[in-house]
């Protein structure tokens, strides 16, 4: 648990460092230039932005690792949520394609908050290519299960992926955002419904691509 902690507050450490040091050249360079450039305000606001982003991912996993029995559940259509979190999260290539009435025990905001970052996930590597969304139901379980039409993952890292911090492609490009959690959100996020997240590859024979199941009590 220690260790945990420690390379936790490492890995935290290690990211604010970094905008924080462009932000301080940045700032530097303003204090030299009588009238400071477009560009030169423009980086600095990026990497306000990218910062803040990094704070919101880090309150959104303190916020969804609550005790799971302080977790209130409810039965949900999960038809409703898919098409909320697909209109809020602007997903133009998302089809949905789940029976109505297909319900779960569920706790609403972290299920929304879930299926939004998978969807998020989805459409920046699906790169404009489509989405669905669909669900299948048995005696004891539902799978909610969001595909997308990406180049999948090596295997190798289909254990890791929902594990805070870890990212498939190491090299943290600023276009690419975030710090590792917005997975790891999904996989406490499910916790706290009594449920579970996991995610395979789909053949290369139907196109290839990334699924990701979130498992759900059956009402």
């Amino acid at each position: 648990y220690l260790d945990g902690q420690k390379r936790f507050t490492s890995d935290i450490a290690h990211e604010l460092c970094t905008p924080l040091a462009r932000m301080q050249l940045s700032l530097g360079v303003l204090e030299q230039q009588a009238k400071p450039s477009p560009d030169t305000i423009n980086d600095l606001r990026d990497e306000v932005q990218q910062m803040s982003s990094m704070v919101d991912e880090l309150l959104d996993f303190s916020r969804a690792q609550m005790s799971p029995d302080k977790v209130e559940l409810e039965t949900i259509d999960l038809a409703i949520i898919a098409e909320e979190v697909v209109e809020r999260e602007g997903a133009t290539t998302a089809t949905i394609d789940i029976k109505p009435g297909t319900k779960a025990r569920a706790n609403p905001h972290l299920l929304r908050r879930a299926v939004g970052n998978v969807v998020r996930n989805a459409m920046r590597h699906a790169q404009g290519k489509g989405i669905l969304i669909h669900a299948i139901s048995s005696a004891d379980h539902v799978e909610l299960m969001i595909d997308d039409s990406g180049p999948g993952i090596p295997e190798e890292h289909l254990p890791h992926i929902f594990e805070p911090f870890y990212r498939v492609d190491s090299a943290r490009t600023r276009e690419d955002g975030g710090i590792g959690l917005g997975l790891a959100i999904v996989g406490t996020c499910m916790e706290g419904c009594r449920g579970s997240a996991s995610c395979e590859n789909l053949p290369k024979q139907l196109g290839g691509g990334l699924r990701v199941l979130l498992s759900l009590p059956h009402p």
